[in-house]
């Protein structure tokens, strides 16, 4: 059971570390989107076609940003639903025996 309380505690601070990851990534994305609509409302450099494939590589990578967050959530939650499991079961076997 030390074992899965470990492995919580390295999947949490990694789930943690994934999340601040976001985070930053998520905020130089958000500058950049800024940086892209003001570039359009400036008529001198009026680009259509610049815009939409800068705004496309933009959702990609938050796209690729949000799965492997999401990715990494659902993993996280099932290990916290295993060792939820397991202490249930410990403590319910320990009931039993008093």
């Amino acid at each position: 059971m030390h074992e899965k309380v470990d492995e919580i505690l390295d999947m949490e601070e990694e789930m943690r570390k994934v999340h601040l990851n976001y985070m930053n990534e998520e905020s130089i994305l958000f500058e950049n989107e800024g940086k892209l609509l003001r570039k359009l409302e400036n008529i001198q450099e009026h680009d259509v076609d610049g815009y939409v494939n800068e705004m496309e590589k933009i959702v990609a990578k938050k796209l690729e940003l949000y799965n492997h967050l999401y990715g990494k959530l659902k993993l996280f939650k099932k290990q916290l639903s295993e060792e939820e499991e397991i202490h249930a079961k410990a403590t319910g076997q320990f009931n039993l025996n008093e």
